[in-house]
């Protein structure tokens, strides 16, 4: 074999490669342009009320799994509706309602179902983080023990405090900065329990 022949077959060969790889290496997509940035792994205490009753993410549909991720790096799992897991940067309250089938702006929030709860003369929709209001409520970005409450209902309520209060207390046993109430349980949600990888949908 002449030195040209094998300068070719070389060439032939790094082309081959570049496009198995092009091929079988899945494309990833930005989300909404948000820059996911950075390892993380963050948890916060969640809770939503309307009406004077709790919205209960506990169910499957909501539970992002290793064969169904609703959202890779933002996320409910383990039948637990209790607890935000963020594992990158820039992702939202928004960006978690809406990969469950919820919408939400600071006037409205829509279910999965469809029902609409819109503010007006009487109600109020308003999002308590660690008991102080927080707007726009979509552009939320959950921290690290964060206790969130959002809520739908009367405005002034008496029962707001109560709602708070039943905002549980369990993120940092995730994070294991509470050692004295026991140890991390296992997080069944694949990778991204220890990876940030890019979201799509």
């Amino acid at each position: 074999m002449n030195k040209k022949a094998l300068i070719l077959g070389v060439i032939v060969g790094a082309i081959a490669m570049r496009i198995f790889f092009m091929v079988t290496t899945p494309e990833t997509h930005d989300h909404d342009d948000h820059e996911h940035i950075g390892e993380v792994h963050v948890h916060s205490d969640f809770l939503i009320m309307v009406d004077g009753k709790k919205v209960d993410l506990t169910q499957d549909k909501y539970q992002s799994t290793a064969n169904d991720v609703k959202l890779a790096n933002l996320h409910l799992h383990d039948n637990q509706g209790n607890i935000i897991h963020r594992h990158a940067e820039g992702l939202t309250l928004g960006d978690l309602l809406r990969s469950i089938g919820f919408k939400i702006n600071n006037d409205c929030l829509t279910l999965d179902t469809g029902e609409e709860y819109c503010a007006n003369e009487t109600k109020e929709l308003t999002l308590y983080v660690n008991g102080e209001k927080f707007s726009p409520i979509a552009d939320y970005i959950n921290q690290e023990a964060d206790r969130v409450l959002l809520y739908y209902g009367d405005k002034n309520s008496p029962n707001i405090s109560e709602y708070e209060n039943d905002v549980t207390d369990e993120a940092c046993i995730y994070t294991g900065t509470c050692p004295e109430r026991g140890t991390p349980p296992p997080e069944a949600c694949g990778l991204t329990c220890e990876v940030p990888i890019e979201d799509t949908y």
